[in-house]
């Protein structure tokens, strides 16, 4: 999940919706766990030194 999330840089937005709606059905994860797993961990994981 995390390597998708930098993909998409942290944020579900409309142009990226075909590559969510992959994700999520490839790996079993529904759009809104996804959405508020990014949101959840985008400043701990996402913010690399």
């Amino acid at each position: 999940m995390v390597e998708f999330a930098e993909k998409v840089g942290w944020r579900i937005q409309k142009h990226d919706e075909a590559a969510v709606e992959e994700f999520c059905a490839d790996s079993g994860v529904k759009r809104q766990v996804l959405k508020v797993w990014m949101h959840n961990n985008k400043h701990t994981i996402g913010k690399k030194p």
